[in-house]
């Protein structure tokens, strides 16, 4: 498993609350976890984010490689309180999904 430098998602995205804004970063990390690099992504300074967002980023990601695989390539560092809470429901959410 080869591992990159942090990625900060402000370099990568221009917001965090629209699917267009999540498009670039979903890219991004199809790329990487195609080729098995692990990613740490940084979300320090990043806004709140909204589902939709999430849906294209993460979301995506689960529907091409599955959960466990997303989990174990991608390393997320540096968030504040509120999206880490909103990171952990949103994964949460996923593996609810996966187990139903």
């Amino acid at each position: 498993m080869n591992t990159h430098n942090i990625t900060y998602i402000t370099d990568m995205v221009q917001g965090t609350t629209t699917n267009a804004d999540g498009m670039p970063l979903f890219l991004y990390l199809q790329k990487e976890l195609k080729h098995e690099h692990q990613v740490v992504l940084s979300f320090k300074d990043s806004t709140p984010l909204s589902s939709s967002f999430l849906n294209t980023t993460i979301g995506n990601l689960v529907d091409d490689f599955g959960l466990d695989y997303v989990k174990s390539y991608l390393k997320i560092t540096q968030c504040s309180k509120p999206v880490l809470s909103t990171l952990k429901r949103y994964f949460d959410g996923l593996a609810k999904m996966q187990d139903s």
